[in-house]
């Protein structure tokens, strides 16, 4: 057997950005190679994409002193702009 393409990151490891609604869930993917893309105008490039992927799960984890995350603050983001932008799924139950 031949070393894999990708240096064995795994066959999804290129995957474009992802949002589907499984089982009742939110589910966002994105190949680790695509995170790790050299975006960076300094020239810098990620040398190990499956440390680098690890790194961006645990800033996405960390919690601020209020328990909100990176990733909540976006969540919250996204549903004030929805609200903002005249959502139709919103209900007053101010009553």
């Amino acid at each position: 057997m031949g070393k894999s393409k990708n240096g064995g990151l795994g066959k999804h490891s290129d995957d474009p950005l992802k949002f589907r609604i499984i089982d009742g869930k939110l589910i966002i993917s994105v190949g680790i190679e695509r995170i790790a893309d050299d975006y960076m105008e300094s020239g810098m490039v990620v040398a190990d994409i499956r440390g680098y992927a690890n790194d961006v799960i645990k800033k996405l984890q960390d919690d601020e002193e209020d328990g909100s995350t990176i990733f909540t603050d976006l969540l919250d983001r996204i549903k004030k702009e929805l609200y903002n932008d005249g959502c139709e799924y919103f209900e007053d139950r101010t009553e």
